[in-house]
């Protein structure tokens, strides 16, 4: 049997690209929608930022995707935070009507007997400013690795930046000691991506 899943991420908030998956979905007769990341609007001013986040997941996600549920209310929509996504507005998606979605960060779910999905938002240090979602990639680095990973953290890792908090900002600085307690590296390990 056919099981059809429309993937799509880094939506940033564009309501007329919600649209457009919306409408393709419904086309296709999806039977899974994946959004993996980047749900919310970015805006250029850190200012009003995280809440500017809140209020989308709150206000304006949940009527671009009713339609979808509406048209197909088998199908099943799984949505994941990405990097430009403020982690402190996980709760607003997580208050939301759990027929509309569900959400994937680290959980395994089943979209068949054969297929499993996994989800995961962290992603490796980046030179952007927001940290909410990023790790050191290795704890452990192979030796044929290490100097080319420590050349990568100079030229492409910015160790600096901000954490969405319930009050705003906050500042943040990856240090050398987080390296190897957290990583992307030894949460993979996990039993649950086994």
């Amino acid at each position: 049997m056919q099981h059809k899943v429309l993937y799509t991420s880094d939506i940033h908030g564009n309501e007329t690209q919600y649209e457009k998956l919306v409408n393709y979905a419904i086309k296709i007769a999806a039977d899974t929608i994946i959004i993996g990341g980047d749900i919310a609007p970015k805006r250029r001013l850190a200012e009003n930022y995280i809440e500017f986040q809140r209020h989308f997941f709150e206000h304006r996600l949940p009527k671009l995707l009713y339609p979808l549920k509406e048209k197909l209310p088998d199908s099943k929509l799984f949505l994941i935070m990405g990097n430009d996504d403020c982690m402190i507005n996980l709760d607003a998606l997580e208050k939301q009507d759990p027929c509309l979605y569900n959400l994937t960060h680290g959980k395994r779910i089943s979209l068949t007997k054969e297929v499993d999905i996994i989800g995961y938002s962290y992603v490796p240090i980046t030179p952007f400013g927001i940290k909410d979602w990023e790790k050191f990639d290795l704890s452990n680095v192979p030796s044929n690795l290490i100097e080319k990973y420590e050349n990568m953290k100079r030229t492409d890792y910015r160790l600096n930046g901000v954490k969405s908090t319930s009050s705003g900002w906050k500042e943040f600085q990856f240090s050398p000691d987080m390296e190897k307690q957290d990583s992307i590296q030894k949460d993979l390990s996990d039993k649950l991506f086994q």
